[in-house]
């Protein structure tokens, strides 16, 4: 069975549409078990990130992997290392859906990466939240 970026290259343009406009030095790379957006993403007030966004062949367009570099203290990362943006059962407008194209998912690992590098500073988490203690209402991120 192929994996959603190779069997539908119509979602995948889709998803794409404007991506270079505005992010004209993202690199796209594509291999058997994985098609890969890596792109350095400015986060105000703080430092640049690279930012790696992966699909795997087991997971829906939905399910995109978002990574940083850079300190990854944080208690909105997954075991993996990716960033914890929302939580899976948040509505579909509080969390990323294709239909909003890669454009919308950088920027919400940028505001994202901005609360990250805040927090860090502050203690102080700006936005909803969520963690598997209870704690918190919303969105992860």
């Amino acid at each position: 069975m192929l994996p959603w970026w190779r069997e539908d290259v119509g979602a995948v343009l889709r998803m794409q549409a404007s991506l270079k406009a505005r992010h004209p030095g993202i690199e796209k790379r594509r291999s058997r078990r994985s098609l890969t957006y890596v792109l350095d993403l400015e986060v105000p007030c703080y430092e640049t990130r690279r930012v790696t966004i992966v699909f795997g062949t087991r997971h829906t367009a939905a399910g995109a992997r978002v990574f940083a570099d850079g300190p990854a203290c944080s208690r909105h990362r997954y075991e993996d290392g990716s960033l914890c943006m929302w939580h899976p059962d948040d509505p579909p407008e509080l969390r990323w859906v294709p239909d909003r194209g890669l454009a919308d998912l950088i920027e919400m690992a940028r505001r994202h990466l901005f609360r990250e590098a805040y927090w860090r500073e502050t203690g102080v988490w700006l936005g909803p939240e969520v963690h598997l203690d209870g704690e918190g209402k919303g969105a992860n991120g």
